[in-house]
């Protein structure tokens, strides 16, 4: 027996933002998930990036967006 599913009426923005996820993921699947993979791939990028500069440099250091997004392209 299928299982429908009912709107959920919830006015939070994180609720609002995964249904429209879930919209185009339904709808667009390659395209999310690559997109999806992108923006991942860019903010492990760019923390693994913070996190070195920090441990070499107690005060942090500078950090290359230009590479984080090249990964995010490519990655």
């Amino acid at each position: 027996m299928p299982v429908q599913s009912l709107p959920v009426r919830d006015g939070s923005f994180h609720f609002r933002l995964l249904q429209q996820y879930l919209i185009l993921l339904k709808n667009y699947p390659i395209l999310t998930k690559s997109v999806t993979s992108g923006i991942l791939s860019a903010l492990g990028n760019l923390l693994s990036q913070y996190l070195e500069a920090r441990k070499k440099a107690k005060h942090g250091g500078p950090v290359d967006v230009a590479g984080a997004t090249r990964y995010a392209i490519f990655g």
